[in-house]
């Protein structure tokens, strides 16, 4: 997802556009269709309730908030709050992670723009070593995900959450040379792809991470623009990627929705 500051960027350009338009001529500069699965009970409670509609890894819950984390949501900036939205593109790649556990178990995983990186925590719940990654004014929500979960080093599972670090895809040659201990074998992308001009940073940084010969991009994508999915597809192809669309049969069957689906992306050189 977007930085609260370029979400701010977007909010401010559709503010100014109100102002200098009829209400009548008005469109939105950004529509986002609202989760479709919004039932779970993601909070940590003191103790398991029976009968919670909890959202489980391998019959294992995940947490993303507890009483702590929601007092300080309310206190946040709703711009804060939208950037580390979880969204329905991150809970069908976490669900078809778990369907395929082999993609990850002992495996480097990095996620970029992880928000709340529910990818990431299903992926070292099912084995993975993970680097989450996302602006450094939105990685604290990750931080606190990984802490109510115990998926840091000697923490519950095979997997863990190696490290958490900044990385802008705008400014990004810095926060690269820091990534801790690559090449990384799998790249998660949840809903990353909505913002125009971010498109071709988000490729170009996926073109610079440090990859295993073999390493492979999971992009979980919601088409909202066909403009923007040119773009992105354009932008692969220059960078000299290729990719295939994973077959609906291959998703996990009670985790799919229309206009979601998930990319494998892959240099030219590899896995021929």
């Amino acid at each position: 997802m977007p930085t609260p500051q370029q979400i701010r960027i977007l909010e401010e350009r559709r503010r100014k556009r109100e102002e200098s338009e009829p209400e009548e001529h008005y469109k939105p500069i950004l529509a986002i269709e609202g989760p479709r699965f919004p039932g779970f009970q993601f909070q940590k409670p003191a103790a398991p309730k029976a009968g919670e509609n909890y959202f489980c890894i391998n019959n294992v819950p995940v947490w993303l908030s507890d009483s702590r984390q929601d007092m300080y949501e309310e206190e946040q900036d709703h711009v804060i709050r939208t950037a580390s939205s979880l969204w329905d593109c991150g809970v069908i790649l976490a669900k078809y992670l778990e369907k395929h556990p082999t993609l990850v178990c002992g495996k480097r995983v990095i996620e970029l723009g992880a928000g709340k990186a529910l990818p990431s925590i299903a992926a070292a719940a099912l084995g993975a070593r993970v680097v989450i990654t996302d602006a450094a004014d939105a990685i604290n929500a990750a931080h606190h995900v990984a802490d109510i979960n115990d998926l840091h080093v000697n923490g519950r599972g095979p997997g863990w959450i190696e490290s958490i670090q900044p990385l802008d895809w705008l400014h990004r040659e810095k926060d690269l040379e820091k990534l801790s201990q690559p090449p990384f074998d799998v790249v998660l992308c949840s809903d990353v792809v909505w913002v125009e001009y971010l498109v071709p940073h988000l490729v170009q940084t996926m073109a610079e991470l440090p990859l295993a010969p073999n390493g492979v991009i999971l992009l979980a994508h919601q088409t909202r623009s066909l403009r923007i999915d040119n773009i992105l597809f354009e932008s692969l192809q220059t960078q000299g990627f290729m990719f295939t669309k994973i077959e609906e049969y291959e998703l996990h069957p009670d985790y799919t929705k229309n206009g979601v689906c998930i990319w494998r992306i892959y240099r030219k050189l590899c896995h021929t």
